[in-house]
């Protein structure tokens, strides 16, 4: 029977490798390729980010990546409980107010 590429242990060589952090991803798909482009938001305003990184794979790959990452969230909510994927719904009562406050600011600008 044969081995799924999956189970197959890879070496891999990271002394070339960035390292950074993304709280927002685009992410955009043609007919040959999906590109991912981590970026970072810039203090409060939300509608400004600084690019990161940009990761381009091939339309497979990105199956498998999105599969890799449905089974790593469904593993992590077992154990953990549910992820609350809108940070307002993570928000304390106080973080609401000073949220709602900022929106309010920016509209009045």
């Amino acid at each position: 029977m044969k081995k799924d590429q999956s189970e197959i242990p890879m070496r891999v060589d990271e002394s070339n490798q960035a390292t950074g952090y993304a709280d927002f991803v685009e992410i955009r798909v043609t007919a040959e390729e999906t590109a991912f482009h981590f970026c970072l938001r810039k203090g409060n305003n939300l509608n400004e980010a600084v690019g990161v990184a940009k990761m381009y794979v091939s339309i497979p790959h990105a199956k498998r990546i999105a599969h890799a990452l449905t089974n790593s969230l469904k593993q992590y909510e077992h154990a953990f409980g549910e992820i609350k994927a809108d940070a307002k719904d993570r928000l304390t009562p106080e973080g609401q107010k000073k949220l709602e406050e900022l929106l309010s600011n920016e509209q009045d600008s």
